[in-house]
């Protein structure tokens, strides 16, 4: 899956770079509104080395799999655990069997934070080529 956004922030020492969309992006929007990603900016790399700097307009790819199994892990898994907890639950109090479950859910976010946090490099994006600012145009 590809992704056209601009670098907000390059890091030499490391190599990361900071990206995102451009508010104007969001221009004409019917959601703007109630919209939370007009200032979401997440880490890529750079592996092939382009010389980019803040406000190249550059695309990302995300891989496919990884994106998928990463939505899996943060959704999927907390909603699981919580009837699972709830039912091992072995007691007739039904706020105590709730709460149990809501543990259980606590649990399934620690483990995708955890695993995300080990996983943070492989996971992220590559940056594939610079682009032609479509605002230049």
């Amino acid at each position: 899956m590809y992704q056209d956004v601009y670098v907000s922030d390059v890091d030499f020492e490391t190599g990361e770079v900071t990206v995102g969309c451009s508010s104007s992006a969001c221009e004409g929007c019917h959601a703007s509104l109630f919209c939370n990603s007009k200032a979401q900016t997440f880490q890529v790399k750079n592996p092939d080395g382009l010389e980019i700097k803040k406000g190249d307009y550059v695309r990302i790819f995300l891989p496919p799999g990884k994106t998928i199994f990463s939505s899996v892990l943060l959704f999927a898994l907390p909603l699981a655990l919580f009837p699972v907890f709830y039912l091992i639950m072995p007691s007739s109090n039904e706020i105590l069997r709730a709460v149990v479950g809501l543990c259980g859910s606590a649990l399934g976010f620690l483990i995708a934070y955890l695993y995300f946090r080990k996983k943070k490099e492989s996971l992220m994006p590559i940056i594939e080529s610079k682009q032609k600012n479509p605002l230049e145009a």
